[in-house]
């Protein structure tokens, strides 16, 4: 019945056949019916549920199915059609990249060609190998397509080991006159942990004659590169101020007690944004933290500059003598369920009978900058790490102050901290 319906002058019945069959028919039988079809098969709309079913059936002819398909010119006006082939190959690709890639060679459907080589990138080092070796062997716009699907097929990762080719090509693309090829090589190397291209980098980082454009574009590329010889480039960089935001955070990776020392002598110049950033490095490891608690008791640095959120991440580093100096400097972080609980009675009594001239507004702006503005930006953000605040008053006042004495009491799974311990400390 079904070979008949296959026959149907209705492209719906031939269809809804193809789906029918491949729900309730044995592979065999299938096979007999489906690879015969697709390659006499007119209608779009019946290759569509052709496509549909190469994921569904065994590889080995699901393969000639994807073949036969992406040989047929006529399916590039389809989109659809052109997805739902990609889905079915994407699927196997893992199990069979060498057919794949020979596929991406043959056919005659240029979107599906992108695909095939993109995720080939993305799977595997053997795929990131082929698709070197044909960067190698490719004429110049061609080179250039591969590149940007290479690019993006590793965009985000780091320390991969540097693909067959990579070497006979990457000095070529990174002098390239056209700064897209150059762009997208050298955000390649950066993932490949090409020390020739860090270098290049370095470099310009220490030329006075380079813009800041390309200074940002330098630091963006060596955030691939732990090497401890960056280091003194990127203090350079704290000297001018257009950088200074990109530039602290990749200081983190070095364990220097002089980075501390650095950062406490350049903290008075920098504005709220800048200290916030300087403070979030100096928080990240146990060494950095002391030296500011120690700047702290000497009075070279104000208590204020030290936040809860900032005294909060120096605890969680867990160094018993940090702990200790953080009591002494600080007070202390952390309390009994009890206490908590006495403390927020205490203090929404007080609320409730103290008198208005008793309230000084004031005093609450500073609290407020020191306990929660680290968190609670009283602008609108991009980056919102704590929930808005508009609207705490209609919740009553033991609400307010359960919040204040223990802002951690209950936190949203969307604004939970994560502390990320690494070997080097």
């Amino acid at each position: 019945m079904a070979a008949k319906l296959l026959e149907d002058k209705s492209e719906y019945v031939r269809a809804w056949t193809v789906q029918l069959a491949v729900e309730s028919l044995h592979p065999d039988e299938l096979e007999m019916l489906l690879v015969p079809l697709v390659e006499r098969e007119q209608s779009l709309f019946v290759r569509r549920y052709l496509a549909s079913a190469i994921p569904r059936v065994p590889d080995e002819w699901g393969w000639k199915l994807a073949e036969t398909m992406s040989s047929q010119p006529g399916n590039m006006a389809d989109r659809d059609l052109l997805l739902l082939l990609w889905y079915g190959i994407a699927k196997s690709m893992p199990d069979h990249l060498e057919r794949a890639l020979k596929l991406s060679e043959k056919t005659e459907l240029p979107v599906l060609k992108d695909y095939i080589e993109w995720y080939a990138t993305k799977i595997s080092r053997q795929g990131r190998d082929a698709i070197s070796m044909r960067l190698v062997y490719a004429k110049p716009r061609e080179q250039f397509r591969l590149l940007s699907l290479f690019e993006l097929g590793v965009r985000g990762m780091r320390g991969l080991p540097e693909p067959v080719g990579w070497s006979e090509v990457a000095e070529s693309l990174y002098d390239s006159p056209d700064i897209s090829i150059r762009r997208a090589a050298e955000s390649l190397g950066a993932a490949f942990g090409d020390t020739a291209l860090f270098a290049r980098m370095r470099k310009i980082l220490a030329a006075d004659s380079s813009d800041i454009n390309l200074k940002r574009h330098a630091l963006s590329i060596l955030a691939a590169d732990s090497s401890f010889e960056n280091l003194p480039y990127f203090v350079k960089q704290l000297e001018t101020k257009e950088l200074v935001r990109q530039t602290l955070p990749l200081l983190t990776r070095f364990e220097d007690p002089a980075i501390a020392t650095v950062l406490l002598k350049r903290l008075p110049q920098w504005n709220g944004a800048e200290k916030a950033a300087a403070m979030e490095v100096l928080a990240s490891r146990a060494v950095w933290s002391k030296k500011v608690l120690e700047a702290i008791a000497k009075g070279q640095l104000k208590k204020s500059q030290l936040t809860a959120y900032h005294a909060r991440q120096m605890a969680n580093l867990g160094d018993a003598a940090l702990n200790r100096m953080l009591t002494e400097q600080w007070g202390q972080l952390g309390q009994s369920s009890e206490e908590r609980k006495a403390e927020v009675s205490k203090l929404a009594h007080a609320y409730k009978t103290a008198p208005l001239w008793a309230f000084d507004a004031g005093k609450g702006a500073e609290h407020f900058k020191k306990l929660c503005a680290a968190c609670h930006q009283p602008k609108n953000q991009n980056l919102r790490i704590a929930p808005k605040l508009q609207g705490s008053g209609s919740k009553g006042i033991d609400y307010i102050v359960e919040n204040i004495i223990d802002p951690n009491a209950v936190i949203g799974s969307d604004f939970q901290a994560r502390i990320i311990l690494t070997v080097e400390g």
